[in-house]
């Protein structure tokens, strides 16, 4: 893997648990405080960038969106060939 910025490190540490559902809400808040009057929209188009960031520095996506709508999970599964 490839290093992080800060803020990817930032982000990255947002998910506390892996292979758990986190609610975007949540993780907002995480990395950036009170989300005031946001959307769930635009908070995920705030954080989708960096999650892409991320994941393209990693051997394969691990920042993926969570079974329940408006979640995202750290993949910590082994990667199958």
């Amino acid at each position: 893997m490839k290093e992080l910025s800060q803020h990817q490190q930032k982000v990255l540490d947002a998910f506390d648990k892996n292979d758990t559902d986190i609610d975007i809400a949540t993780l907002y808040t995480r990395v950036y405080g009170d989300p005031g009057h946001l959307s769930a929209r635009e908070m995920q188009q705030k954080l989708g960038p960096t999650f892409k960031a991320i994941n393209e520095k990693m051997d394969r996506p691990r920042l993926v969106p969570g079974e329940i709508k408006r979640t995202y999970r750290y993949d910590s599964a082994p990667h199958e060939e």
